[in-house]
């Protein structure tokens, strides 16, 4: 059955303005339900003010969050430093081809990685800890997961930039 001509372009403009509505719907949700800064933050790569305003962080909670991760960045990059040194270690015992040192040196690159992989899920759990019981939990769920990625290059950088 097909529809006469008037009542065919009603029917497309009806469609149109309701398409026009729902995305107009679509988009003021989407305005009104996001949080701007956190999003800004993310852009520009400021991890610290992006999870200040993602889990909703007090000051306080922000300032001892600040301390953790420079505190934290000491220590990581002692045990990224030995972590480096334990893969020269090994690339040089490669190159000698001496199978108890290429063995010791594969035993202690794994050593200095574990220290450096628990060293930073225990800091993030620290962090975890400061902030409200649920947004912990969702940063655990956000970041535990990413340890297995470290490249042992150094601190994360604050800067998602780095």
């Amino acid at each position: 059955m097909s529809m006469p001509g008037p009542a065919r372009r009603y029917w497309w403009i009806t469609l149109g303005l309701v398409l026009a509505l729902a995305a107009g719907a679509g988009m003021a949700c989407y305005h009104f339900s996001c949080d701007h800064t956190a999003h800004a933050a993310a852009r520009d790569g400021d991890v610290m003010n992006w999870m200040r305003h993602e889990f909703c962080l007090s000051d306080a909670q922000y300032a001892e969050i600040l301390r953790l991760h420079e505190t934290h960045s000491e220590v990581c990059a002692r045990h990224c430093a030995a972590v480096r040194l334990a893969r020269e270690q090994l690339d040089e015992a490669r190159g000698r081809g001496v199978p108890g040192a290429l063995n010791a040196a594969e035993q202690e690159l794994r050593r200095t990685e574990e220290v450096c992989w628990a060293s930073t899920e225990e800091h993030v759990r620290r962090v975890a800890a400061v902030m409200a019981p649920d947004s912990g939990a969702r940063y655990l769920a956000l970041v535990l997961p990413r340890l297995a990625a470290l490249d042992h290059e150094g601190p994360p950088s604050p800067s998602l930039s780095r």
